[in-house]
């Protein structure tokens, strides 16, 4: 039975957002940034501009990368502070 919607939408932000945090824009070069322009820009960088135009999509994965990041520090995908 296929997913709803929305739990499809979920799923693919959620793992964008761990795609986000094992990228180059989650580590030190870009710490100077605030984390929303990060993610910002690693979505411009993708391609995912509809995602990064789009201030609902844009929070929810916002929301989802803050709530990972202590998942990807303990796996050890991004080890250094978001």
């Amino acid at each position: 039975m296929p997913q709803p919607a929305a739990e499809t939408l979920e799923a693919e932000l959620d793992a964008l957002a761990c795609e986000f945090l094992g990228s180059r824009y989650a580590g030190p070069g870009f710490a100077d940034w605030p984390i929303d322009r990060r993610v910002a820009a690693y979505l411009v960088h993708r391609g995912l501009t509809n995602i990064a135009d789009d201030g609902t999509l844009c929070a929810t994965l916002l929301d989802l990368v803050m709530a990972n990041i202590a998942t990807a520090r303990s796996k050890k995908i991004r080890p250094e502070p978001v």
